[in-house]
């Protein structure tokens, strides 16, 4: 996945700054996490391993509807799933969708949501609604730290797939 934010901050000439930054901060990481959570799935489902394993002629197309299936979910659903599908601790899913909540409501508040959109990189240290995406992003930042580095089925495909 990759964002285009420079080229969009000096074709935007920096309006709109903090709006994209939030999104960033929190979205185009629920979207990564919940990508690389699919592919992880592929190694660690035992039912399409048995498949891809014992069907040489079909891998392809098995693995091919398994990912199908995945991506027509939304993101939060493949988190949902992979927080029990993978047994992560539930203090650490609270604090993850909890973050995420929080992020909606902000978005979903008129008030909120216009302050991010007229809000440029040079007041973000003093500007109130953004010190707040600030702290939420890095609660879900670190329940997604916890989800990839600390859990004992997924941290050793995030360090051997995931980091380079």
């Amino acid at each position: 996945m990759a964002v285009d934010f420079a080229s969009k901050q000096r074709h935007r000439a920096g309006a709109g700054w903090g709006l994209r930054n939030a999104k960033l901060r929190m979205s185009r990481k629920l979207i990564f996490a919940s990508g690389l959570l699919v592919c992880f799935g592929c190694n660690l489902d035992a039912a399409l391993q048995e498949k891809i394993s014992s069907a040489e002629s079909d891998i392809k197309l098995n693995l091919v509807n398994h990912i199908r299936e995945q991506v027509r979910l939304t993101p939060l659903d493949i988190l949902a799933r992979s927080m029990e599908r993978y047994r992560v601790a539930h203090a650490v899913a609270q604090s993850l969708f909890r973050a995420y909540a929080e992020f909606l409501n902000i978005l979903d508040d008129n008030r909120s949501r216009g302050a991010l959109e007229n809000l440029r990189a040079a007041d973000s240290r003093i500007d109130p609604t953004f010190g707040r995406v600030r702290e939420i992003s890095k609660a879900f930042e670190d329940a997604l730290d916890q989800v990839f580095f600390e859990n004992s089925l997924l941290t050793p495909l995030t360090r051997k797939y995931g980091v380079f």
